[in-house]
């Protein structure tokens, strides 16, 4: 069944040949890659990055990211004590616990997010507007009085915080009856010697729910396709030029320095947590 919408916004019922008049009629015809036509990027944001878009609220999470809020929330606020939220990188986890932060707190919870690197730039601003937010070495040395004025923890990346660490916030909500969200991202372990089942073992005890982000929030069709077709050269590029992805070779640390410090400051610098073994 087809319908056309008139003018005057009203739904008609016409046929089919209705509409191939219509289609060969058409006199401007994009004929090119529409994929072109549309940058995922300008839709997409980090609440570490683009942190007063976020808090102003200009951005959107997909279908599978609003249900699992409504099911993180709604466990924050009830008798589920602890969600594990696992998901691949790109599957928009950090966003998600942001959001789910925000909305705690406009319900009045005091949520604690524990960050497994040094609290950067966005997080800083973020302070500022009144949220806790620590590292995970800081932690440790948290005084009484934070535990007790705390209702939630969220801890982001947990994967890549150390396992005593891990440990003594499996402790602090025993000791102190509190709620948490932890999330991670299974097959990403930067730590060599952090094992990622015993992490998970570590962890089981105070599992209640567990969710899984599969939907992919965060994408670049032409990188995604040059590091499949650069490690694997067999396989078949769907994206066959690549004018937005460059390639630079450094033989010293040295020399990387330099050049980063060349780069433009719209560009944002990918570090790792913990240094590499060279």
């Amino acid at each position: 069944v087809l319908y056309e919408l008139k003018p005057n916004n009203e739904l008609h019922r016409v046929s089919p040949k209705r509409l191939m008049k219509l289609l060969q009629e058409q006199q401007h015809i994009y004929k090119d890659n529409v994929q072109v036509l549309f940058d995922v990027t300008e839709y997409l944001i980090s609440p570490l990055h683009h942190t007063q878009a976020f808090l102003a609220g200009q951005y959107f999470l997909n279908s599978q990211q609003s249900q699992f809020k409504t099911t993180l929330v709604e466990g924050m606020l009830g008798t589920e004590q602890c969600i594990a939220l696992t998901g691949d990188s790109g599957t928009g986890k950090t966003l998600l616990l942001y959001d789910v932060a925000k909305t705690l707190q406009a319900n009045d919870v005091d949520v604690l997010i524990v960050q497994s690197g040094i609290v950067q730039g966005g997080q800083h601003l973020l302070k500022k507007e009144g949220w806790l937010i620590v590292d995970a070495q800081s932690f440790l040395q948290l005084p009484k009085h934070w535990y007790e004025q705390v209702d939630v923890l969220i801890i982001d990346e947990t994967q890549k915080i150390d396992e005593p660490i891990v440990a003594r916030i499996g402790e602090s909500m025993q000791q102190y009856e509190l709620n948490a969200i932890f999330a991670y991202d299974p097959e990403h372990f930067l730590h060599v010697l952090t094992d990622a089942k015993h992490i998970e073992a570590m962890l089981a005890p105070h599992i209640t729910r567990s969710l899984n982000l599969t939907a992919k929030f965060r994408m670049h069709k032409e990188l995604l396709a040059f590091i499949q077709h650069f490690f694997d050269m067999s396989k078949r590029a769907y994206v066959h030029q690549f004018s937005r992805v460059t390639m630079e070779y450094f033989d010293s640390f040295e020399g990387l320095s330099l050049y980063m410090q060349t780069l433009p400051n719209n560009w944002h610098l990918l570090n790792f947590h913990a240094p590499f073994d060279e």
